[in-house]
């Protein structure tokens, strides 16, 4: 699951990297060089390519600049156009043996360059979760125009405490309702947090979040959804694939 925040470079004609107002970079200097898709997207063809039984969920969205979503869409369209057959991006959810080997494109965005169906990828469209305050309900259902529904905890101003406390609410919810639920609805589960104060980073909330995470018991054979964690490490993505065993 990859989180792909973008923009139209206009001088140089391609989608470069953003997260806010801030431009990523290739390194850690204000020097270096802009991150475009370019490079990211063959480090994905090449991971997918020594590892042809996994898949990347690349869920893309337009975090900066004047450019209309349909020029960003048909901008994203012109990469995707140049290796079709890595990349699946019909508006519905993949049986895994479809999409082993490729990137399933979802997006964050409505289809306005009115793409279609078969090509505008999948819709996980959300409202924003940016409040610090609580919410009574941690989650948020929203239903999409094609029947799918997706239920989603991305409370990402939370503090520590109040962010794990909303996980656990999420994750409880996506146990009750996996019975009932059929193979169109999608639960994501954010543990990633930027935290409650007005300049935070990820990390410092990642490492006692990602501690809890470690020492919760989770069932396997359970269905979860997807689980989101910012910094994993091995052994915390093995916890959450072996539930499904």
């Amino acid at each position: 699951y990859l989180d792909i925040r973008l923009a139209i470079d206009a001088d140089a004609g391609k989608l470069k990297f953003m997260h806010g107002f801030a431009g990523c970079k290739v390194g850690n200097r204000r020097s270096d060089a802009k991150l475009y898709l370019d490079s990211v997207i063959q480090d994905c063809y090449k991971f997918l390519d020594d590892n042809p039984g996994e898949t990347i969920i690349f869920v893309a969205k337009k975090d900066h600049g004047d450019q209309t979503i349909a020029e960003f869409q048909e901008k994203l369209a012109s990469y995707i156009d140049e290796q079709p057959e890595k990349w699946f991006t019909e508006n519905r959810i993949p049986q895994i043996g479809e999409v082993r080997g490729k990137l399933v494109l979802a997006r964050r965005y409505d289809d306005e360059a009115s793409l279609g169906e078969e090509k505008s990828g999948l819709n996980l469209v959300w409202t924003e979760q940016g409040n610090h305050e609580i919410a009574e309900i941690s989650y948020e259902l929203n239903e999409q125009k094609n029947g799918l529904e997706i239920c989603i905890q991305d409370r990402y101003k939370y503090d520590a405490d109040d962010k794990w406390a909303a996980f656990t609410s999420a994750i409880d919810n996506v146990l009750l309702s996996g019975e009932k639920s059929d193979s169109s609805d999608v639960y994501i589960t954010f543990l990633s947090t930027n935290g409650d104060t007005k300049f935070g980073h990820p990390i410092k909330y990642a490492i006692p979040l990602n501690k809890k995470f470690w020492a919760y018991e989770m069932q396997s054979g359970k269905n979860y959804g997807w689980i989101i964690l910012d910094y994993a490490t091995t052994e915390l993505a093995q916890k959450v694939y072996m539930t499904n065993f």
